[in-house]
């Protein structure tokens, strides 16, 4: 049964109380509940990520430096983490951060080209600085 599969087989049927049972259950849910907060943190970061990566407002710009810097810290601070958030998870932390750093020096070296028009309507590409 489901119930059995959940808790791995160790329990024999008609063994567990009502009671027992609905801790199981709350205890479950609560977990279920911290995984699914767990995961819309750390969402919302890919998301503001990806979204302000170019930002042209210093709103936009400090928004992205904050969500690099928290990708990017050394030491594990609070159950909120990179890191920590990554490890409970199960996403490898290496590996998601060098694909938005992947997307980020692609998107900057599309950039490296700004467009001029000239007045006779040829248009320049020419190297940023």
């Amino acid at each position: 049964s489901a119930k059995q599969q959940y808790l791995g087989g160790q329990v024999e049927p008609g063994s567990l109380l009502p009671v027992q049972y609905n801790e199981i259950l709350r205890r479950r849910a609560a977990v279920d509940g911290e995984r699914r907060l767990m995961f819309a943190v750390l969402e919302d970061a890919v998301e503001c990520y990806l979204k302000h990566m170019n930002g042209q407002s210093r709103r936009r710009r400090l928004l992205f430096c904050e969500v690099q810097n928290w990708m990017n810290a050394k030491h594990r601070v609070g159950l909120f983490s990179y890191e920590t958030l990554c490890e409970a998870l199960g996403i490898d932390a290496k590996t998601l951060r060098a694909a938005l750093e992947s997307r980020l020096r692609r998107r900057h070296s599309r950039m490296l080209f700004s467009v001029a028009a000239a007045d006779d309507g040829m248009v320049l590409a020419i190297p940023a600085v």
